[in-house]
C-alpha cells in the first residue's frame, strides 16, 4: 500500500495536508511549490488508499551519513489502526544502513512521541522555534543500534 510519491501526487499531498495539519502540531500545510520540493528533496512516501491519501512519510540522507524523517502523518479518520508505526517501519527500514536517524515533534503530541519512543527514539534535546513557526520541537534520535 505505501508508494514513492511523484510529482503527480503535489494536488493529492496538498489537499491530504490541508485536511491533517494542526498548525500548532505539525507547522504550516504545505502549497503546491513545498510539496513540490519536498518530493525532489526527500524521499516521500504515500499510503494511499480508495484513491486518497492516509498516511505520509519521508526521509533524507544527509553529508554527515545521517537521515532525518519528516512529513509523517496519518489522516485523522485512520489513527490508532497502525498505519502510523507501519509508516515509521518502513522509514527506518529504508535507514538500515545509516548510523543515527533523527526527527523533529511537537513535544504536546503525545501520541507521536509515544510512537517514536517505542521505535527507539530518544528525545535529546528541545529547539524552540524549529519551524519558524513559534512552536518547540524535540529531536529525537535513534542509533542503529535500536530496536524496531
Amino acid at each position: 500500500m505505501l508508494r514513492r510519491a511523484g510529482a503527480t501526487d503535489v494536488q493529492l499531498i496538498v489537499a491530504f495536508e490541508a485536511e491533517v495539519m494542526d498548525k500548532k502540531l505539525y507547522g504550516k500545510p504545505l502549497d503546491n511549490d513545498g510539496a513540490r520540493s519536498e518530493i525532489e528533496t526527500n524521499e516521500y512516501y504515500l499510503d494511499v488508499r480508495d484513491g486518497r491519501i492516509v498516511a505520509t512519510g519521508a526521509f533524507r540522507r544527509r553529508e554527515n551519513a545521517s537521515a532525518y524523517l519528516s512529513n509523517i502523518a496519518v489522516h485523522p479518520e485512520m489513527r490508532r489502526r497502525g498505519l502510523g508505526r507501519a509508516m515509521m517501519r518502513h522509514l527506518i527500514s529504508c535507514c538500515d544502513d545509516v548510523p543515527t536517524i533523527d526527527l523533529a515533534v511537537h513535544p504536546e503530541n503525545e501520541p507521536a512521541c509515544s510512537l517514536y519512543v517505542s521505535l527507539g527514539f530518544v528525545p535529546t534535546r528541545r529547539q524552540e522555534n524549529f519551524f519558524g513557526d513559534g512552536e518547540p520541537r524535540l529531536i529525537m534520535v535513534r542509533s542503529r543500534r535500536a530496536v524496531a
